[in-house]
């Protein structure tokens, strides 16, 4: 099965679009996708999509945050 990959390229600070072949099942594929690249997978599509998927040229620097489930707005 061809899967559209968005990713963030931690190296290039990117997010961007690769096509992958991987299992037809979502959650296995989405295991194997990410035990094969070095990339943060953000999402995985069925298809191919690269043709239609808009990624605007964006530097973006993700730090590890604490999630802290009594924070209030």
């Amino acid at each position: 099965m061809i899967w559209t990959v968005i990713s963030f390229n931690h190296t290039t600070e990117k997010i961007q679009c690769d096509l992958v072949e991987s299992s037809m099942d979502c959650d296995r594929a989405y295991t194997e996708i990410c035990h094969n690249t070095p990339n943060l997978v953000v999402s995985i599509t069925k298809g191919s999509h690269v043709g239609a998927t808009f990624i605007p040229d964006l530097d973006i620097s993700l730090k590890r945050v604490n999630y802290n489930k009594n924070f209030k707005f």
